[in-house]
This record gives C-alpha cells, structure tokens and sequence, in this order.
C-alpha cells in the first residue's frame, strides 16, 4: 500500500514539475499582456472613449422645451388693473442641419480617443518589448559568461596538472587566475545589468517587482522578410495618422457648422391663456443676423485650425515614412551583422577553443596562445549578442516608428 502511494505520489510530482518549469519561464506575450493590463495610461485612454461618447450624446441632443408662467397686471402702489395669467411651453428649433453637424463632431472626437488608445497600446508594447529584449539579452549575456567561467575552471585544472608534472610553469597558473578573477567581476557587473534591465521591465508592465525575477525567452535570430514598400503601406494606416485625419475631418466640420451659425435658429412659444380666458397664445423668436463680425470671426477661426490640422498631418505622414526607412535601414544593417558572426564567426571560434584545450592539454600551444583564442571565443559570442539585440531592437522600433507625438 506504501509502494502504491508514493508512485502515485512520484507520478504527481512528475506530472506537476513540467508545468512549475514551464511557470517561471515569463514570455514576451505574457509580458504585453499584463503591461496592456496594468498600464495606467491605456486605462485613461479607454475612459476617455467613454468620454468621447458621452459627448456625442450631448451634441446630439434636442434642447429641451422651456414651461413658461407668466403673470402679468400686477397691481403698482395704488394702480389697479386687469390681471392676466398664462402658462406656456418654448421649444427651440435649431436651423436644418446644425444638430447632424455637431453630431458629426463627436462622431469624429470618438474616433480620434479610439485611435489614441490604439497609439498608446502601439507604444506601450514597443517600450515593452524593447525593456524586455535588454532583459534577454542581459540574461543570455550572464549565462554566457557563466560557461567562460567553467572554461577558465578547466583550464586551471589542466594548468595545474601540467604544472606538477613539470610541463607548465607557474605564471601559467597565476595567469588562469587573474582571468578567473576577471570573468567573476564582469559576472557581478552583468548581474547588476540584469537586476536593473529586470526592475525595468517590471516597471513598464506596471505591477510590483518579485522577490525572485522569472527567466525570460532566449533572443533567437529570424530574418526580415517585409520589403520597405509593404512596411510603408502599414505606416500609412498607423494610429497617430488616423487620429490626424479624424481630427482634420473634425474641423472639416466645425468650419461648416460656423457658417451654419450665419442662419438663425427658431424659437416657438404656445401659451393659454392668452388676453382672453378662451384663447391660445403664440410666439415666435427669430434672431436678426445685422452685425455678424463674431460669426465671421469664428468662420476664420474654423478655417485656420482646418489648415492647421492638415498641416500636421502632412508633416506627421512625412515623418512616418523618413522614420520607417531608416529604421527599415538599421534593421536589415543588424540582420546582416547577424549573418556575418553567426554564419562565419561563432561556430569557428567555438571549434577553434576546444581545438585550442586540447593542443594546449598535450602541450602543443602555451597558455598564451590559448589566451588569445579564449578571447576570441568570448568577444565573438557576446558581440553576437549585442549584434542580436539591436536587430530585435530595430524591429521592436520598426513597429512603431515615428507614432511618437515629439517623432
């Protein structure tokens, strides 16, 4: 019964610590997620929508019926005269068109708030993205040289078996030493990169930093397969120019609802009673348009914030594209460094090393030049990284270039 319950138990176990493993592994999905999530300016954003909408509303409405009481003969000092009562309803009836204008305007105020979000999402996850790639490679940058750590290890095994065999001398020893001490300290400098890139990323997906950070995804090298001419066509569809043209479109609108104004509204009033106890009252109110400076000065007001919409949006296009080729630019440079180490450097210099531990192990090259191959080995594989992350950094921009109102 023993035996029975601790292979169910071990079965558990097995089953379980997969999953734990896979747990502490947090990917950059999961990462955009909760930053998306927690980010207390997409929260606004998504108010302001609320907002937005709310507003239409409000342009859109009907003004509300005015009840109106009157009393009119109200006896002066010692002057008598006829009483007369009435109770009456106002309604204001606005020139044709001038409610579906402003309806209009908070149509496009609701698209320009929904585009905003999108902006906001758009950078968020591109500073997302680029904190948790100097994360990475932080990370990938430590591991690495964790395993130069274990290759100096080995070597000051073999040196020291040399050494009392007579086939080494003791600088050879003290040699591995000082480079043992010197890959320990850039361990603790990585480490202190590492905890702040960390701290970093934490801080962009806006929640409390862990005791114990998660391990993150290893940098791995796809190429770019996107021409520029397809990345441009996706410029032109970005948020930030959305929002432009709807604001553009919102002045657009505000222009001919300033000169609606030229026309006046109407005001209808039925009352009862009128003079006489059996018959009914009406009014009529219409506006005289003879001085209209303040309607023109709002005509060219209109119009000068139209042009200068469209002004910023032509700028904000031009900017776009300026931005997307040059950082098309930068990444196809990143990915063809990229190339160049991973298909004619890294592999050489790692067969070059073990070639290197093992001539030196039989005594055939001294410390020295096993040094210099060491070093090589160790430059080519960090510069291999930094390589790689400028790449995913070029990329992450790529997404993004120009959205950037200051861009």
């Amino acid at each position: 019964m023993k035996r029975r319950f601790w292979c169910v138990l071990w079965l558990c176990g097995a089953l379980v610590s997969p999953a734990f493993s896979e747990e502490k592994t947090l990917s950059l999905d999961e990462t955009i997620a909760i930053a998306l999530k927690n980010n207390p300016d997409i929260l606004r954003s998504e108010k302001e929508i609320e907002a937005a909408r709310a507003r239409t509303l409000q342009l859109g409405a009907v003004p509300n019926p005015e009840l109106v009481f009157s009393n009119e003969g109200i006896p002066f000092r010692s002057g008598r005269g006829e009483r007369e009562f009435s109770l009456g309803l106002r309604q204001l009836i606005e020139f044709p068109g001038k409610r579906g204008l402003r309806r209009a305007i908070g149509q496009a105020g609701e698209k320009i708030s929904e585009a905003a979000l999108e902006s906001e999402r758009l950078l968020l996850v591109t500073r997302v993205k680029k904190a948790y790639l100097r994360a990475a490679y932080s990370e990938m940058a430590l591991d690495h040289l964790h395993s130069i750590l274990e290759t100096v290890g080995e070597y000051q095994k073999m040196a020291a078996i040399r050494f009392e065999a007579g086939g080494a001398s003791s600088i050879d020893v003290l040699r591995g030493r000082l480079e043992e001490v010197r890959v320990q300290n850039e361990i603790i400098e990585a480490k202190r990169r590492l905890q702040e890139d960390k701290a970093s990323l934490w801080l962009e997906m806006g929640v409390e930093t862990p005791e114990t950070y998660p391990e993150l995804e290893e940098l791995s090298f796809v190429p770019l397969t996107k021409g520029l001419e397809e990345l441009r066509k996706a410029a032109g569809e970005r948020p930030l120019l959305r929002a432009l043209r709807q604001t553009l479109e919102l002045r657009t609108t505000s222009v001919k609802l300033a000169r609606k104004s030229l026309y006046p509204d109407l005001r209808m009033g039925l009352f009862y009673p009128s003079l006489h106890a059996s018959g009914w009252g009406f009014e009529l109110e219409l506006s005289i348009p003879l001085w209209s400076t303040s309607t023109q000065g709002l005509v060219l007001e209109s119009e000068a914030l139209r042009e200068q919409g469209a002004i910023s949006l032509d700028y904000a296009a031009r900017k776009i594209t300026n931005r997307v080729e040059t950082t098309y630019a930068a990444a196809r440079a990143a990915s063809d460094q990229v190339s160049l180490i991973e298909g004619s450097l890294l592999k050489d210099a790692a067969d070059l090393l073990s070639a290197g531990i093992t001539n030196y192990q039989y005594g055939r090259i001294d410390s020295l030049n096993l040094f210099d191959i060491y070093r090589m080995h160790k430059e080519s594989r960090l510069e291999y990284l930094r390589a790689l992350l400028n790449y995913h950094l070029s990329l992450a921009e790529l997404e993004a270039a120009g959205e950037a109102p200051d861009a």
